[in-house]
């Protein structure tokens, strides 16, 4: 037992419990990256491009960023 009263073994588990919450959260934050990178791809010839469909992406949602896209029209060359 420490000054503070906590064990080593339950203040190690904390920290590993805390580790794994971190990487999961990470491994999320990854997979909805890749799919605003996945929606602005799809939507890199259309009127507001890669960058206009990546920002909609992360700042609504990639499904709402692929419902516009799906209603958006092509870019006129």
């Amino acid at each position: 037992m420490s000054l503070t009263g906590i064990s080593l073994k339950a203040a190690l588990a904390v920290v590993y419990l805390w580790l794994c919450f971190l990487a999961g959260v990470a491994g999320l934050m990854l997979l909805y990256l890749g799919l605003c990178f996945l929606a602005g791809f799809a939507g890199r010839r259309r009127r507001i491009g890669f960058w206009g469909y990546f920002f909609s992406s992360v700042l609504f949602t990639p499904i709402i960023s692929l419902l516009f896209l799906y209603f958006a029209m092509p870019r006129s060359t």
